[in-house]
């Protein structure tokens, strides 16, 4: 594995992510997708009712700038409805819905015509690292703090 794809395991840890412990909800935890050339990557961790989805990007070996959002959710056999309650972006964030599907330690979640394929992640949390939170909606990242949004 090539040392940034280390770094963005890391990093992904260091958001909170990680969790040793296989959980009764095959959907609890957290599960990664990293970009092929590990310098960019997804992160989703549910926990309860509630969730929190980050993109990533690395700046250095010991920092990244990630978009987060924060919410609840509710699943059925198929689909995973996301409710946004906080957005590192202006809001509103509305609500959506997004097909699913669970394999061994695989996650695929579609999102549109893309599939995107997580994997568990149990590695333990980094320290070290910085994160800025923010927003690349208009193609450059601006930091901003994560905040309550609307769904309208």
């Amino acid at each position: 594995m090539r040392r940034t794809a280390v770094f963005l395991f890391l990093l992904l840890g260091a958001m909170g992510c990680g969790d040793p412990v296989t959980p009764k909800d095959p959907l609890e935890g957290n599960w990664l997708f990293e970009s092929s050339d590990g310098l960019s990557g997804m992160g989703l961790t549910f926990n309860g009712a509630e969730y929190s989805g980050y993109v990533m990007e690395l700046t250095s070996s010991t920092s990244a700038n990630a978009e987060v959002e924060k919410g609840t959710f509710l699943t059925s056999d198929t689909q995973i409805v996301f409710t946004p309650r906080e957005w590192s972006c202006p809001g509103p964030d509305s609500i959506y819905v997004m097909p699913y599907k669970i394999e061994n330690a695989s996650l695929a979640v579609t999102s549109g015509a893309t599939v995107i394929v997580f994997q568990r992640n149990l590695a333990s949390p980094a320290t070290n690292f910085v994160i800025t939170t923010g927003c690349s909606q208009t193609g450059t990242f601006v930091p901003m703090p994560v905040a309550p949004v609307s769904n309208n």
